[in-house]
């Protein structure tokens, strides 16, 4: 008899070792498709999961959320922009969709709830750890060297916040960007509810006594030429004390 099956030797049954091989290896074979089952069935129902959770908006325990790289909010300039730290370098950010009323522009009286928005954002951001997201629909700069993005604090979309909160106008450059048809949701939403500037009463101005400045202690001197021509004489000048102020003109 071959090798490969049971033997009798003095009336006893013996086993080949070729025969011991094979059910070692039976027993591994069954093991192996029995590991694999079960790694399907593990996938089948990670993939489910997966499914049902992008359906319904919930968080994947298992795959933890990329991390964003932050960077120190170190100024607040006004309600739409801020200064960031970004690796040892003061960046310039303009908030993309947002357009807040000024209070810092060089050309523009402060306007109505500027004050209120720049205090807003200060009062958000100042020292925080933000995200920024910049918009492939836009340009990367503004004429000013500004970057142009959305600003992240934690999930909050600060962008958003600031038009929902009334703080805010949407506000489109040239083409259409990534969020704005949630920025444009977000200003009918602080329109029909009164946030903000959006308020009966938030823009009503007052009428305020204008005050003559005081000009004693000014020691400059003008007159105008026969040309028309403004001309401004400081004291120890060889016109100086010649010269008359004459404010009829």
């Amino acid at each position: 008899m071959s090798s490969s099956y049971i033997k009798y030797v003095g009336g006893e049954k013996k086993i080949s070792l070729t025969h011991i091989l094979g059910i070692v290896v039976l027993v591994l074979v069954v093991i192996g498709l029995f590991a694999s089952g079960s790694k399907a069935n593990k996938n089948v129902v990670e993939t489910t999961t997966a499914t049902a959770a992008q359906k319904t908006g919930t968080t994947i325990t298992y795959e933890p959320p990329q991390q964003k790289k932050t960077y120190k909010v170190t100024k607040v300039v006004d309600g739409d922009t801020i200064d960031i730290d970004m690796d040892g370098t003061t960046q310039r950010i303009r908030f993309i969709g947002v357009n807040t009323p000024e209070t810092v522009h060089l050309e523009k009286a402060v306007e109505c709830f500027g004050e209120e928005a720049s205090k807003y954002t200060k009062e958000k951001l100042t020292g925080k750890e933000v995200s920024i997201e910049t918009d492939d629909s836009q340009d990367k700069y503004d004429k000013y060297n500004r970057m142009l993005a959305y600003v992240f604090l934690d999930d909050e979309n600060i962008n958003l916040s600031l038009i929902k909160n009334g703080y805010a106008y949407e506000y489109t450059y040239n083409v259409p960007y990534k969020y704005q048809a949630e920025f444009k949701a977000a200003q009918k939403y602080a329109e029909e509810n009164e946030k903000g500037l959006w308020a009966p009463n938030a823009c009503k101005t007052e009428e305020k006594e204008v005050k003559e400045k005081d000009t004693s202690n000014c020691n400059i001197k003008g007159n105008i030429s026969s040309k028309g021509e403004k001309i401004y004489h400081l004291p120890g000048q060889q016109y100086y004390n010649s010269t008359k102020i004459d404010t009829s003109k």
